[in-house]
């Protein structure tokens, strides 16, 4: 099984193609390496610091090749964390209003949350009903934690039709972390050149 990590510098539409899956992932997530190491061979994968999701998510719902988009980053009621960037209600409409045509257009047939509690209360599922009235897709979240059930979460998406995850049994086994949002203090960033060599694929 292979892992397709696509850097976020070098993301273009024409970078999905052949691709019938992405995850779009918090970098700063705890141990989100155990489980790119089960990604599906399928799904590339999108490391995304703040506000860049917003970028991201045009590029894939645009992408005639994507069918289903996954989110992994750390929760809260009726949003998700991408480092101190959160996609909530608010924020998707800056996502919503650049992306071309209307949803009928689109190929994405599912968005999945993988965040805790996204899903939770009339927030959670008003914000989830937006996503999904704008984009035609099948959305999902939780509203409880999601992650390690050691740790009280589950890697089931109650909200709507539960769908599989992109990461392999030994992965999730591996993985003993929950993704609630925590507060964190925000780390200066070298400059990065980017180049062809940024997309890259690993194989197990």
């Amino acid at each position: 099984m292979g892992t397709v990590l696509v850097s976020q510098f070098a993301m273009k539409k024409a970078v999905f193609e052949g691709f019938s899956e992405v995850l779009f992932y918090d970098p700063a997530v705890e141990q989100v390496d155990v489980l790119l190491e089960g990604l599906a061979y399928t799904c590339a994968a999108v490391p995304v610091d703040g506000g860049d999701i917003c970028d991201a998510m045009r590029h894939a719902v645009d992408c005639d090749s994507i069918r289903t988009i996954h989110l992994l980053g750390h929760g809260t009621p009726g949003g998700i964390y991408f480092q101190e960037f959160l996609l909530d209600r608010a924020t998707w409409s800056s996502v919503i209003q650049n992306i071309a045509g209307d949803s009928a257009g689109h190929s994405v047939e599912r968005i999945n949350f993988w965040s805790c509690e996204t899903g939770h209360g009339d927030i959670g599922m008003t914000f989830l009903k937006q996503v999904a009235d704008t984009t035609g897709a099948l959305v999902s979240g939780s509203d409880q934690k999601v992650g390690a059930a050691g740790q009280g979460g589950s890697w089931e998406l109650n909200q709507f039709a539960p769908p599989s995850t992109p990461f392999s049994p030994q992965s999730i086994e591996q993985f003993d972390g929950v993704l609630p949002h925590t507060e964190f203090e925000t780390r200066g960033a070298e400059p990065v050149t980017i180049s062809q060599a940024d997309i890259r694929v690993t194989t197990n």
